[in-house]
């Protein structure tokens, strides 16, 4: 069985969700992949990695609203609040959503969502 693995870096232009679909499909089309299984890690301990649908975009607007009072910015909830006002919502947060996904690759893109080869 092949191997392959690649390290990508993303820079965070802001606190909240961001889409990294179309920087992992890229590495996955240049890494020729034809059927696999895509192992996602991230170094960070206060974030996380999210598969989630990406049609509508009103779905991110959801979401970010929903992780925004499930785990509010106040700093009068915690008792941790060396790091900022950030630093326990996003711990908490990281509890719902690990470190680490799995998904499958087929062909060049991801299978996923309107990345399926079913939904071609």
């Amino acid at each position: 069985m092949a191997h392959t693995q690649h390290s990508l870096t993303i820079r965070a232009p802001k606190q909240g969700l961001l889409e990294i679909t179309n920087e992992i499909a890229r590495w996955v089309a240049h890494a020729s992949v034809t059927m696999g299984l895509l192992t996602l890690f991230l170094r960070h301990t206060s974030a996380s990695i999210l598969i989630q649908e990406n049609t509508d975009p009103d779905v991110l607007a959801d979401m970010e609203n929903f992780f925004a009072n499930l785990a509010p910015e106040d700093n009068s909830l915690y008792r941790h609040i060396a790091e900022g006002p950030d630093e326990m919502p996003a711990e908490e947060l990281q509890k719902f959503h690990p470190d680490g996904r799995h998904a499958g690759a087929f062909g060049p893109k991801t299978a996923r969502g309107r990345q399926s080869p079913s939904n071609k």
